[in-house]
């Protein structure tokens, strides 16, 4: 079933126009020349233009390896992407299904996790023959969840070195690399719960405070459409309405966003939660107040959105 997966995801992917699309891959494009023609980043003035963080700079890491990929295989810059892109829905593939596997090892619950994430909108759009350094982020980011969720069993050097290679990755890939913290911030919170739990030995959390659950994330959620226009919806430039904002959800992750809060309040009733459950209930939550950042937050919530979906229908299906 997985072979047919990836070969389903790349005929999906294959070109049906006659030259790569979107302007972000236009952009990096012209960025990889200028590297191949000065034969080194033109445009890196100071030590922080690597991540993008200097002014009139970009994050290196999507040009650096076009470059050094169209050199090394002589091939034009353009097929470069179209190969990579390719690669690159590969790699997203193998990332979802190694969070997938570490979530729920049930077959099932794998095969339709990563068959909802490959196929979605955004990602299909991001891994077309483009190349937007936001894909390549998009496809590795899973990998990073699955790395911090190894933590739980027991924190070694190794396993904080591998984290910290990933981490700088996509710290040079995209500045959608801050999301990273979201899912610290989670695995930490979800640790103390759990500690608490345990000192307290609670094995049942009562049902009002699942309930109070359920309404902070309601609360999270309306609360850039609650607050004045002066404050949160300003800096975010977002002035649509919450039907528009449904509405561009599911044009870039599909059906299956509609299924992720009943995923989640399916999680929050549930009376014992497992260490993966309270993952992801308190990275769901943490991230409502940011949903309205339409363009970019769906990058980041593609993988939760994908797994709880992916849950919802093994339980739909038993």
């Amino acid at each position: 079933f997985i072979i047919l997966l990836i070969i389903a995801n790349i005929a999906l992917r294959l070109p049906t126009t006659p030259s790569q699309i979107g302007w972000d891959s236009y952009r990096t494009t012209e960025l990889a020349k200028l590297i191949s023609d000065y034969k080194f980043v033109p445009y890196t003035l100071h030590p922080l233009s690597i991540f993008g963080f200097y002014p009139y700079s970009y994050a290196t890491g999507v040009p650096l390896i076009l470059t050094e990929l169209s050199i090394l295989s002589g091939l034009s810059l353009e097929m470069i992407i179209f190969i990579f892109s390719l690669i690159t829905s590969l790699i997203g593939i193998l990332a979802i299904m190694s969070l997938a596997r570490k979530i729920n090892n049930n077959g099932i619950f794998v095969l339709i996790t990563t068959f909802i994430f490959s196929t979605s909108l955004l990602f299909l759009y991001l891994t077309t023959w483009s190349i937007s350094t936001r894909a390549l982020f998009v496809a590795v980011f899973p990998y990073l969840i699955k790395l911090i969720l190894d933590l739980k069993e027991k924190i070694t050097i190794k396993k904080i070195l591998v984290i910290s290679v990933v981490l700088f990755l996509l710290m040079v890939i995209h500045h959608l690399f801050i999301f990273s913290l979201v899912v610290i911030f989670s695995f930490v919170a979800t640790k103390l719960c759990m500690s608490i739990l345990n000192k307290a030995k609670i094995k049942r959390e009562g049902r009002s405070f699942s309930l109070f659950l359920i309404v902070l994330t309601i609360v999270l959620f309306l609360l850039p459409f609650l607050i004045d226009s002066f404050t949160i919806n300003n800096q975010i430039q977002n002035t649509d309405d919450l039907w528009t904002l449904l509405l561009r959800y599911a044009r870039d992750m599909g059906i299956p966003v509609l299924f992720w809060p009943v995923g989640l309040f399916i999680l929050l009733l549930k009376k014992s939660k497992s260490f993966t459950s309270w993952f992801l209930i308190f990275y769901s939550i943490l991230l409502m107040p940011l949903l309205s950042v339409y363009v970019y937050v769906p990058s980041v919530i593609l993988p939760i959105v994908s797994i709880l979906t992916g849950g919802g229908f093994v339980i739909f299906i038993n």
